[in-house]
């Protein structure tokens, strides 16, 4: 941040050549060097500003990533898991579902 210099003496000085009186251009130029006073912001306060944010969001970005990473191996794992038990559970009725035809059908072979 940075101070800009200002001159009050020239600005009363003016301030009386355009018609005000000495108290009220010294008054004037006070106030506006009170208002000056405070620190402000250069164009390479704002680039310093500007580039922190964006290392921050960088940041910000990379730990979403991994976090998105994580999450969609958390859900193929789960996905493998219920395949696997799907599988194994449709296999089993399937089985099942042999034996009886199976049993159907020796019935019917010793029926007739």
């Amino acid at each position: 941040m940075a101070t800009v210099p200002f001159d009050t003496l020239a600005l009363a000085h003016k301030l009386e050549a355009a018609g005000f009186d000495t108290r009220q251009a010294q008054g004037t130029a006070a106030a506006l060097a009170e208002t000056f006073a405070g620190e402000l912001v250069t164009k390479s306060d704002l680039r310093e500003a500007i580039d922190e944010l964006r290392q921050d969001l960088r940041r910000e970005i990379d730990d979403l990533r991994q976090e998105v990473r994580h999450d969609i191996n958390e859900l193929r794992q789960e996905m493998r898991h219920e395949m696997a038990s799907l599988e194994q559970r449709m296999t089993i009725k399937l089985g099942g579902m042999m034996v009886v035809a199976l049993g159907v059908m020796t019935a019917l072979v010793k029926l007739l």
